[in-house]
């Protein structure tokens, strides 16, 4: 048999699903002379079909030898690098040949390994290059949605890109007219320039249309209370996280109990009752409910049992409130698991529960003053550490949050926190959590005088976090556990966040949850030049 005739069978075995026997019709014809680059690429195709990648490579590499500038070969080789995990492999393949000549769909795996790099834009060079050169539909309903899905991972937008990405969902739009995956991207998009009125309009078309997507709905309910509507977007809540019944210590605990009810039907279950409350989604979060354990007991009569992660446990001790008693979350967990069975169930209800029933029963809430201490001796003790006879003030500065869906959207850029340089008579300290060392070694280059306490664990233990801040006169954060802690401490904190935040921020200006915090909002277009004019009015 030809070329031709060995191709032809091969095709006709493969689409019959009988891979092993076009493999053989492969292997006859390489053994019997027709040695052609072709074949070997045939054979490798053959191998990653059945899923033997180690087999898939040996082939591919071959034929590469042969043809090492080949879109196809190339976009094989990098497919099954991409199933063995081979990442810069992967990337190395799919970007060998010249742009031109790229398969459209190369591109796109390149658009998907490069989502998370900023040197790439997030893979839309290769998205764009991708649809240039391949305008189906479909390719653009990719495009769009990958585009507008990298906004999740930035901070700023360039008017540019926002005239593009219109541009993108007009085209769309007219391909595809009355398109529910429209009013998504549409929605998507709108959410992330912060203009959440119209995306709220968007996901309600989108949700006429798929009234049982959990996902749309949820995103929906974040939109509602970004925008205050708290009612309406938590009865669209779904899919919430119990992520530190998980984490903090007890699986088995966190599947024994489940989300309650109580909140969506049962408003008037819990006077008079002991409840126990669990944590949900941060340590952020955990703080702030504390801001309401006294008001929910008293106005439902009720008693509160916290059960609280333990590395938030020792601080939370310093709440001195009346029919709240604070517990460490590992310790009853597990106690609780080992009760006999005819043992009294207890009621759970998660602590951001607390703050929708108070909600729903139309209870005021007023923004907290000082809530919780630190450790009164840790404090004075680094504050005598940290002045000086120069420094007419202390400022503590936090820029990055390690949150893995919104971390760099959270985050301020160091350029920022660097341009503080200039206020030379005040006393900066960092009260930075995590890995940065990195930081602020550039933050030095960049002129920033700044005190980097190494006797000071502020991610391992929260009793240094909270007399770390408390000993600042003032702190400066984007939105992280730090705003939290401060806002608890009573501390005049200036907090900057993207547009749209996490839904609580939701508010410019004194947060209605702690009355020494002011929020500054920013939108992908706003320009950090007008957040540096916000810091100086806060440190002058």
């Amino acid at each position: 048999m030809n070329l031709q005739q060995v191709l032809s069978k091969y095709e006709q075995l493969r689409i019959e699903g009988s891979h092993e026997s076009a493999s053989h019709v492969l292997f006859d014809a390489w053994h019997s002379g027709l040695q052609n680059s072709e074949v070997l690429y045939k054979l490798a195709e053959s191998f990653y079909l059945r899923k033997n990648f180690e087999q898939a490579e040996k082939f591919v590499s071959h034929a590469l030898k042969y043809q090492p500038e080949n879109p196809k070969y190339n976009y094989l080789a990098g497919m099954n690098a991409l199933a063995l995990n081979e990442i810069e492999i992967a990337i190395q393949r799919f970007g060998t040949v010249p742009q031109a000549s790229r398969l459209f769909y190369a591109d796109i795996e390149l658009a998907k390994l490069h989502k998370k790099d900023a040197d790439a834009n997030y893979g839309c060079d290769f998205f764009a290059i991708a649809y240039q050169k391949n305008s189906d539909v479909k390719i653009l309903a990719d495009y769009l949605q990958h585009r507008i899905e990298v906004l999740r991972y930035r901070a700023e937008i360039s008017r540019e890109e926002i005239l593009a990405i219109n541009s993108l969902l007009e085209r769309y739009e007219v391909e595809q007219p009355n398109s529910s995956k429209f009013m998504r991207f549409k929605a998507q998009f709108l959410y992330y320039l912060g203009e959440l009125q119209d995306s709220s309009v968007y996901y309600q078309r989108y949700l006429s249309l798929h009234p049982d997507s959990q996902v749309a709905q949820y995103n929906l309910s974040q939109v509602l209370l970004g925008l205050g509507q708290y009612l309406e977007g938590f009865a669209l809540m779904r899919n919430r996280q119990q992520v530190h019944i998980e984490t903090g210590g007890n699986k088995a605990f966190a599947e024994s109990i489940g989300l309650s009810e109580l909140a969506a039907n049962h408003i008037d279950y819990v006077k008079g009752k002991c409840l126990v409350v669990i944590p949900e989604q941060g340590l952020g979060d955990q703080i702030w409910s504390m801001s309401f354990l006294q008001t929910f007991a008293d106005h439902f009569e009720c008693s509160l049992e916290v059960w609280v992660v333990p590395k938030l446990f020792e601080v939370a001790q310093s709440l001195e409130l009346a029919s709240v008693v604070v517990k460490n979350l590992l310790e009853v967990s597990e106690h609780y698991l080992k009760q006999d069975s005819d043992h009294p169930a207890k009621f759970f209800i998660s602590c951001i529960d607390l703050f929708f029933l108070l909600k729903m029963a139309d209870v005021p809430l007023s923004s907290a003053q000082s809530f919780m201490s630190s450790d009164e001796h840790l404090t004075a003790e680094l504050r005598d550490k940290y002045k000086n006879d120069q420094s007419n003030a202390m400022v503590g500065l936090s820029w990055k949050s390690f949150d893995s869906g919104l971390g760099n959207r959270k985050n301020l850029p160091l350029s920022l926190i660097g341009s503080l340089s200039s206020q030379e008579t005040i006393r900066f300290i960092s009260c930075q959590y995590g890995e940065v060392a990195k930081d602020i070694s550039q933050l030095r280059l960049l002129g920033l005088d700044i005190i980097d306490d190494e006797d000071i664990d502020n991610y391992s233990s929260l009793v240094d976090a909270f007399s770390q801040i408390d000993a600042c006169d003032k702190v400066i954060t984007c939105s992280n556990v730090v705003a939290h802690i401060a806002g608890a401490l009573g501390k005049t904190t200036l907090l900057i966040c993207s547009s749209p935040s996490i839904w609580y921020w939701n508010q410019e200006g004194t947060s209605c949850w702690y009355e020494s915090v002011e929020v500054v909002k920013k939108t992908l277009s706003d320009p950090w030049s007008d957040v540096y004019s916000r810091l100086q009015k806060f440190l002058s």
